[in-house]
């Protein structure tokens, strides 16, 4: 349930959060370099909603973390303090239009102090299948009105960053079977020559460069035709 420290509200944390970290470390986004598919997108959010604060934030264990941000210096912050950890177990876009008018941020430290946010939007961004990684969302100095149009529209820019992310997984997965189907026999699942000899090449060149050396055993596998029938 939901803690309360210092009269602020902590986080949730989704029942399924295992899995849901499992699949955010799994698509090695975290503490990655920035990239422009990602930065176009909250710069583009920032002149169509008129917004001086855009973040592509991403909710781990212990802190959240912002892939691309518009407005902002943090890189992160504890989850225990994130507004976007209240925004990932929830429906649709959660929106505070005034942060002093509730309870839940009256008193969280990113409402009393730096950046000083007042008003808030966050649509959840999830992983190609389907958890809550963490947010596309809008922040503000003052408070602000949002209707469900703005809150469409911000659903819409969010699952453009999702399929940013897929592309990414895609991409991956088919790097990962074409060096399989490179490196291992299809019809065993065993390591195959050209691994062999890649693997040797990658010892001989590090041996030589620790002074060490290697050595190769070979031996001979009796009814090994077997397999191919």
């Amino acid at each position: 349930g939901i803690m309360t420290v210092s009269n602020y509200q902590k986080p949730e944390i989704p029942a399924d959060e295992e899995e849901r970290l499992s699949e955010l470390n799994r698509l090695s986004i975290l503490d990655t370099a920035a990239e422009v598919r990602f930065d176009r997108y909250t710069s583009m959010v920032a002149d169509i909603f008129d917004f001086p604060v855009v973040l592509v934030s991403l909710v781990s264990h212990d802190r959240q973390w912002f892939k691309s941000s518009i407005g902002l210096d943090l890189k992160e912050c504890p989850r225990d303090i994130s507004l976007c950890g209240h925004a990932i177990v929830q429906q649709g876009v959660m929106v505070i239009p005034d942060t002093l008018k509730d309870k839940r941020f009256a008193n969280n430290p990113l409402v009393t102090g730096e950046p000083y946010i007042r008003f808030y939007a966050g649509a959840v961004v999830h992983s190609p299948k389907g958890q809550p990684l963490g947010t596309l969302c809008l922040i503000d100095h003052e408070p602000r009105e949002f209707n469900e149009q703005q809150c469409k529209r911000l659903r819409q820019f969010a699952e453009l960053i999702e399929s940013e992310i897929k592309h990414n997984s895609d991409l991956e997965e088919l790097r990962a079977s074409v060096e399989f189907s490179a490196f291992y026999d299809p019809l065993t699942q065993l390591p195959n020559r050209r691994l062999l000899t890649d693997r040797l090449e990658k010892l001989l060149e590090l041996s030589e460069f620790e002074k060490r050396q290697v050595a190769v055993l070979l031996f001979n596998v009796a009814g090994l035709r077997l397999f191919n029938q």
